[in-house]
């Protein structure tokens, strides 16, 4: 939903920019592994729903952890 490389399609927003829909700035890691273990029901920008994450908290914290990688060019 998110591109081969995180940048976006019309179906998810772009996670390498510093833009955040779901957050005022770029979040905690916590806040963001909540986000993606819940998912989300009712996308503010996008048609398609982001399903909660069938994960152990461990690996939605990795997942997390990649996203946020992704946005500050780490």
């Amino acid at each position: 939903c998110h591109g081969d490389d995180g940048s976006g399609t019309a179906r998810g927003p772009d996670l390498t920019d510093t833009q955040w829909l779901h957050f005022a700035s770029r979040p905690p890691i916590d806040s963001l592994t909540t986000l993606i273990g819940h998912g989300v029901e009712q996308p503010l920008a996008y048609d398609l729903v982001m399903p909660a994450a069938p994960l152990e908290t461990s690996e939605i914290r990795a997942v997390a952890a990649h996203v946020l990688s992704l946005s500050s060019g780490i």
